[in-house]
């Protein structure tokens, strides 16, 4: 074993032994931000540290790996949410750092800007500000500069129906955003227009790691991709392992 991997051992290693400290006080070794959420298992600490000593340390393919695309994909597509129309549904999957890295590729690779976003509750989106960098606002009343439509989860049935029909109605890509939901029934999505935004911070142990995903038609998703690389290359290699140990972890 070479000098340099060897000093890299000792620290994951090191990682590793902190990770594990289960009872341990000291907040700033907790992998928890999220209230009552838990420290990853001895068995996905295990594995994380296999996979970084096996060299899991460089960029990824740049749209995610392909494991970690294909289970959010197969995820979803179980809650009710969109069926890929990719003949490999990891195609129709996109990860990013966050929902809001998503939100942002999207407005980029549709060309939004300049116009209106319809949602139901504009005091309730938490991208305002992302909007406002592309001089789009949110609006609550269907209108000529509508450029798109903003489905947050939250929503009851009735307002999720009538906002998806105004995307249909007016040929407008419809954005829902998932936020950290990852148990809830998905509300009804249209293969041609639904881009589906989120992050992985409600799985227990994944909050630290700041994993998001798009997924979208296919079609969609090869407009946007080139943005996402564009500006992130790909999320933290460590992150989406981590992510896939965990997703298998819960059964999804």
């Amino acid at each position: 074993m070479s000098e340099q991997k060897m000093m890299l051992a000792g620290r994951i290693s090191k990682f590793s032994e902190l990770l594990q400290r289960e009872n341990q006080n000291r907040k700033d070794l907790s992998l928890s931000t999220t209230p009552g959420d838990k420290d990853l298992s001895l068995s996905t600490l295990t594995a994380l540290e296999k996979a970084l000593l096996a060299g899991e340390t460089h960029y990824t393919v740049r749209p995610g790996i392909p494991e970690l695309r294909r289970r959010i994909a197969v995820a979803i597509q179980a809650r009710g949410g969109m069926i890929p129309d990719a003949k490999d549904p990891a195609d129709n999957v996109l990860i990013t750092t966050s929902e809001s890295e998503a939100l942002f590729v999207i407005l980029l690779g549709l060309g939004l800007e300049s116009g209106e976003i319809l949602t139901q509750t504009p005091s309730s989106c938490r991208h305002q500000a992302l909007l406002g960098l592309r001089g789009l606002r949110l609006e609550t009343e269907w209108g000529s500069a509508a450029r798109a439509i903003y489905r947050p989860i939250h929503l009851s049935e009735t307002d999720h129906a009538r906002l998806l029909r105004c995307a249909l109605e007016s040929d407008l890509p419809d954005i829902l955003d998932l936020s950290a939901d990852w148990s809830s029934e998905l509300p009804r999505c249209d293969l041609r227009r639904t881009l589906i935004i989120g992050n992985l911070n409600g799985i227990k142990g994944l909050s630290l790691f700041r994993v998001g995903y798009l997924m979208a038609p296919r079609a969609l998703i090869a407009r946007c991709r080139p943005w996402k690389q564009a500006f992130s290359i790909c999320t933290a290699a460590p992150s989406q392992r981590v992510a896939v140990l965990r997703l298998t972890e819960e059964g999804s």
